[in-house]
């Protein structure tokens, strides 16, 4: 998520309860499923089973996951710079 957010940065987060009935597309959101967790910008995916994960930084590519490996989605409130 360069160069907004930037590894080792700290970010605030709110947890998500109902993610599966309503999400905000356009928004930044941690994602977390049995084997990764991201933070990306969540799109509307064609497959209404899925989700578009789109980054900030164009040297990576958005990824389209099925809704049914997620398994937490948190909303990303805000994040601070790290000062070393």
């Amino acid at each position: 998520m360069e160069p907004l957010i930037s590894n080792g940065d700290i970010i605030a987060l709110r947890k998500i309860e109902d993610w599966q009935t309503y999400l905000l597309y356009g928004e930044i959101y941690g994602i977390m499923t049995d084997e990764w967790r991201t933070v990306k910008r969540v799109r509307k995916a064609q497959n209404p089973e899925y989700i578009l994960l789109e980054p900030i930084n164009k040297e990576y590519d958005e990824q389209e996951i099925p809704k049914s490996i997620i398994r937490g989605v948190w909303q990303v409130l805000g994040s601070v710079k790290k000062f070393f």
